[in-house]
């Protein structure tokens, strides 16, 4: 059946049961046989002449059941209903500035909900692709101490929790990276997950070839096994069978033991899968890395009997492991939920916004009928003296605002669809299945079923209005006094959903003013950035990692144009931070569950001076801290204000609870840092410790390189490859990008809701102007015999303007009222502003108000123009 077939079926549910269980059959086979046909095939006009077709005989039969009438014969049916869609089609294009308005409003208010509706339906709406999606969940710890949400897992309470949870069917635990595949070509990047094991098994998507991951592959010393996706074997490996094959990854030799299904995308981005291979003697309970995933058991099994399950385990562990699991709770919700986070309300709140426009738009396409039907009332009355029932002429009104639904629908689904892609192209990063927006039945469906509701139930009103008795009996076109009031009531609604619409855009826009302004604490231009991870081999050590970032850095800074060179673990705004706990050692050593937490940042020399950091106190770290000297760390302001109660601690030596290979001494603090953001602009700055790179050999490292001039990438890439030419760069970007990145969730909504704002404003302009046109088209001989009696023209433009002002000030009244109630909703999206600030509220109506009156002033000055010579004459 074809989508044209199935859109038909749909569409004959419009008729009433008895008739469809007669003859539904019959008109389907009828519109078949119409488009077997014609040879022509032409999509468009087939969609709209077949759903006008079942449209217009399900309202007619709904209002006038005709089941005991003999059916027509199928070509005189067709051929009839051919002809009345000619002479509606003919009847619209004689009034084509009629017909454009009206198309066009439809298209602006269902092109506006289609396009939003589509990354709703991708992202929210449509399952996750996998094996019984709402039975999956994610895992995740809380801490009782801690301000966060929640955060990472340790390696052994997944295992723990694997054990014991009988509400669970399978668990895993993985973490995206990237890793470093050699070969014939030079190195090259790979997104790829660690995984504990059988992650692919959890998800419900079992490898195409071989075999998933299991426990026993995941051990430190054992074989290294992989698992990749098909896409990425069938080109890297062109072989009939991927199991078996050998791959360079990270300076060691993998063997494949399984393809993913193609379609597999699970962490997003990642094209292979490898253990962990974690040693969780030195990596134990207190090292959070991993993210929870697991399957429900199958049944009436909960989310919320998984929490309470898991929280026993939780007491369990704290009562085994007090010094790594006081305190610590494991937090369950849907994998959707987890992978949506603070997008879904985003997005729900821009479908309800935009929801708002199409009801704008509506209520502008019933104006635009209330102004058609003053000037077709001598017809409504000859035909109904002609014979004609009421319920035939509202039928005959309908077929023509069914054939403007169809074609604004089709317009709004075009105009959706590219709006669509120019969303997608704004998008913040980490909005799940955002790629997948488009056409599909679905969206096609929303957009011809919203365009059509919309046009006939507000066309219905007028309608019926323009069939009642009162103008039946009269064959002369009159002011209608009822229809004013109607208008005025729908523009009253318009400018109070406008008003709505502009409170929340300026609400967004305070809030980019507030991220925008935001200090930074470092100075991100003319700074780019790169990843470097060293392989196990032939960095096995931390001395050897020390040094390969001291030559490092020594080439870097060779090159001409390069005015410093740093480096951190844990850019700001990357995403990749490590938590610590830290003692003084000249206090007494905290309870279980006191501990202090804190940021650990692993720095070059010079990432202080690169980034621009102010040193408040004491000094940074030079050449001198390297292993084997006095162990040094610098802490941040926010570490002095918590743990110090202000007082500065330089020369005070503390005690990390983390490391990369050397052993873990004492450190003395020798300076302090001003507060700079790192994790979040929006967020509060955390307690941060600083510690040299040639006293941690952390093996992976942001390098930054600030420039007098643009970027050379290839002398960066040539000056690592000097050192190692199998160390590739990864992540290249800048740090003005990534504070781009940082704030695109506040532009893109910002930017969203003030497009619609502006779509709102114009539709209510253009009603209003509609209105004070139609009221002086239909007063000009009032007007006329007024000014001629002495009536000047400022008194008439005035009256005119007064009448205009009426639903405005009524509508901005309502508006405000509906925003101070709806503005809390935005709150959540809200940065260092009041939902209800007057300000914007204020400067909201001020500037609708302004909009408004300049809308109204043209017609208004018209009427004062009017000449009664002129006028008298035509008389």
């Amino acid at each position: 059946m074809s989508p044209t077939s199935r859109w038909f079926e749909v569409l004959l549910r419009a008729f009433p049961a008895p008739f469809r269980r007669e003859y539904g059959r019959d008109l389907l086979h009828a519109l078949d046989d119409w488009l077997e046909d014609d040879g022509r095939r032409r999509w468009v006009p087939d969609l709209l002449t077949g759903s006008y077709f079942l449209l217009r005989s399900a309202l007619q039969e709904r209002l006038n059941p005709s089941l005991r009438q003999r059916p027509a014969p199928r070509g005189q049916t067709m051929e009839r209903l051919l002809h009345e869609f000619r002479l509606t089609l003919r009847g619209l294009l004689q009034r084509p500035g009629f017909t454009a308005v009206a198309l066009l409003t439809l298209a602006l208010g269902v092109g506006a909900n289609t396009a939003i509706f589509s990354i709703v339906n991708t992202v929210i709406l449509k399952p996750l692709p996998y094996s019984d999606p709402e039975q999956l969940v994610t895992i995740r710890r809380l801490e009782a101490q801690s301000e966060r949400g929640p955060m990472a897992m340790s390696q052994p309470d997944i295992e723990d929790i694997e054990r014991s949870a009988g509400t669970l069917q399978s668990v895993a635990g993985y973490q995206r990276t990237s890793v470093t595949l050699t070969g014939d070509g030079g190195p090259e990047i790979v997104q790829a997950a660690e995984v504990t094991h059988g992650l692919l098994t959890v998800l419900g998507q079992p490898p195409i070839e071989g075999r998933d991951l299991v426990a026993a592959d995941n051990t430190p010393n054992g074989e290294r096994v992989v698992v990749v996706g098909k896409t990425f074997a069938e080109t890297h490996l062109g072989q009939r069978t991927a199991v078996g094959a050998k791959l360079q990854l990270q300076g060691e030799t993998f063997r494949v033991i399984g393809v993913a299904p193609e379609n597999f995308d699970f962490p997003q981005g990642a094209k292979i899968w490898l253990p962990i291979f974690n040693d969780t003697e030195g990596c134990g309970r207190g090292c959070h890395f991993l993210q929870g995933i697991a399957r429900l058991q199958p049944g009436e099994v909960s989310v919320a009997a998984a929490q309470q399950e898991l929280d026993a385990v939780a007491r369990r562990l704290k009562e085994a492991y007090p010094e790594d699991n006081t305190g610590k709770t494991f937090f369950v919700e849907g994998l959707q939920t987890t992978l949506l986070g603070d997008t879904q309300r985003g997005l729900l709140i821009l479908l309800a916004s935009v929801g708002l426009v199409l009801l704008i738009a509506a209520a502008n396409l019933a104006s635009l009928q209330l102004a058609r039907s003053s000037t077709r009332s001598n017809e409504i009355a000859v035909r109904s003296a002609l014979g004609a029932s009421r319920a035939r002429l509202c039928g005959l009104l309908l077929q023509e605002t069914m054939l403007l639904g169809l074609g604004g629908g089709l317009l709004g689904l075009l105009l959706g669809l590219a709006t669509a892609r120019g969303i997608v192209a704004l998008a913040p990063e980490g909005v799940p299945r955002i790629d997948e927006v488009g056409l599909d039945s679905t969206l096609l469906v929303y957009a011809l079923a919203a365009s059509l509701a919309t046009a006939i139930v507000f066309a219905i009103g007028p309608s019926w209005r323009l069939t009642r008795p009162a103008h039946q009996g009269s064959l002369r076109s009159t002011a209608d006094a009822g229809s004013v009031r109607t208008r005025n009531a729908l523009l009253t609604a318009e400018v109070a959903l406008s008003l709505l619409l502009l409170v929340g855009a300026g609400l967004l826009l305070q809030t980019y003013r507030q991220v925008l302004e935001v200090d930074l604490g470092f100075e991100a231009d003319n700074v780019s950035s790169f990843l470097v991870a060293l392989p196990e081999e032939p960095y096995a050590e931390p001395e050897q990692v020390a040094v390969f970032f001291e030559r490092v850095e020594q080439e870097l800074a060779s090159i001409p144009g390069v005015t410093s060179v740093g480096g951190v673990l844990g850019l700001p705004f990357s995403g990749n931070s490590m938590g610590t706990s830290v003692e003084f050692l000249d206090e007494p050593e905290p309870e279980q569950g006191q501990e202090r937490s804190t940021r650990l940042r692993v720095a070059l020399p010079e990432y202080f001076e690169t980034l621009g950091i102010r040193t408040l106190e004491g000094r940074n770290f030079d050449s001198a801290d390297r292993q084997g000297n006095l162990p040094v760390a610098v802490v941040n302001q926010a570490f002095v204000e918590r743990f110090c109660d202000g007082e500065l601690p330089l020369d005070r030596q503390i005690q990390i609870g983390f490391g990369f290979g050397w052993d873990k001494e004492p450190r003395t603090i020798v300076g302090v840092v001003s507060d700079f953001k790192t994790e979040s602009i929006t967020a509060q700055t955390r307690p941060e410790v600083f510690v040299p790179q040639a006293q941690m050999g952390a093996p992976w490292m942001s390098l930054v390189v600030r420039s007098a001039g643009d970027t050379d990438w290839a002398a960066l890439s040539t000056a690592v490859q000097r050192v190692d030419p199998m160390v590739p760069l990864r992540a290249k970007s800048s740090v003005t990008e990534a504070v781009d990145r940082e704030r695109g969730p506040a532009r893109f909504y910002f930017l969203l809701l003030a497009g619609f704002a502006a779509i709102a404003v114009a539709l209510s302009l253009v009603g209003l102007y509609g209105v004070v046109s139609y009221l002086v088209s239909r007063r000009t001989r009032e007007i006329a015999i007024r000014m001629a009696v002495g009536a000047r023209a400022t008194e008439v433009t005035r009256q005119f303007l007064v009448q205009g002002l009426r639903p405005v000030a009524a509508g901005l009244g309502l508006g405000l009222v509906a925003a101070v109630a709806t503005s809390r909703f935005l709150s959540s999206l809200l940065f260092e502003v009041s939902p209800y600030d007057p300000s914007i509220y204020l400067a909201a109506a001020g500037g609708l108000t302004a909009t408004t009156l300049f809308a109204l002033l043209l017609p208004a000055r018209r009427a004062g123009r009017v000449s009664p010579a002129r006028m008298l004459q035509e008389e």
